[in-house]
């Protein structure tokens, strides 16, 4: 059901529990008795696909119908750790030491990341907004954390994923990639008023250029990442860093500990 089922297959499988699941007779019992205690699990199911799908509002509905004791029993430190919402996607970055100080504090579930996801887009997206550049910069730490090397995967993935192979999932290009993370942090460089921030912004695009790289290394087997004489012959931002802010060049190359600085930069 994970890779194979349509969102509408599972919904519909999750109507069909919800009708029959009270029916007494022998056959009913023998159909519904157990996948009828699974009905959280498949709206995990539904809103993850959602997720796949980039269909927020969808994906916020059928999260909000998964009870909490699920949310606290499958998605604690009692579980698999690639399983434990412990980071503010919003705030913070794998490996990376912490350069944003949260204006907002949320429990974090799936539920309450595309809630706020949601909140941030609309900031963003309005015109009228005077930091439509920080908030499209929280929403692509949201979009980059979702990846394969971000602190909530499990909003992309239910169970447990290779580092070294491929799965048949339909945003297996965009969990590797960071698609959505770049095109938002462009629009955060875009919106942006100071030349520090915009290169911040690079730094980030660079992350998500590398792991389009990377994932030619998948669907390529004549492409070597590794011996790349220099990125910068090779990934785009890299270059505009090098060739456009050379001033920030070093600062940001060398050691992502100066991010709270280029951040704080952003005014």
């Amino acid at each position: 059901m994970d890779v194979i089922y349509t969102p509408e297959q599972t919904q519909f499988l999750i109507d069909n529990i919800q009708k029959n699941k009270d029916l007494n007779d022998s056959f009913s019992v023998f159909m519904y008795k157990e996948i009828r205690e699974d009905l959280p699990r498949l709206y995990d199911l539904l809103g993850t696909k959602y997720i796949r799908q980039n269909k927020l509002e969808n994906a916020l509905v059928s999260f909000y119908k998964i009870n909490q004791p699920y949310l606290s029993r499958f998605y604690t430190m009692w579980e698999e750790k690639n399983n434990v919402f412990d980071k503010n996607p919003f705030y913070h970055l794998k490996y990376t030491p912490k350069f944003i100080t949260p204006k907002d504090t949320i429990l974090l579930n799936k539920y309450t990341i595309t809630k706020q996801l949601l909140t941030y887009l609309k900031k963003a997206e309005n015109t009228n907004e005077i930091d439509r550049d920080y908030y499209y910069f929280l929403v692509a730490n949201a979009y980059y954390n979702m990846g394969h090397e971000g602190n909530v995967s499990m909003m992309r993935r239910i169970k447990t994923w290779s580092r070294y192979s491929l799965s048949f999932i339909e945003d297996e290009a965009e969990f590797r990639q960071s698609i959505l993370a770049k095109k938002y942090y462009l629009l955060a460089k875009q919106h942006a008023k100071t030349d520090k921030f915009k290169a911040l912004c690079l730094s980030m695009l660079i992350r998500c250029e590398n792991h389009t790289l990377s994932y030619k290394y998948f669907e390529d087997e004549h492409f070597q990442f590794s011996k790349i004489d220099s990125p910068l012959a090779i990934n785009q931002y890299y270059k505009e860093l090098h060739e456009d802010y050379h001033d920030f060049f070093d600062d940001l190359v060398s050691s992502c500990d100066n991010f709270e600085s280029y951040f704080n930069a952003r005014r």
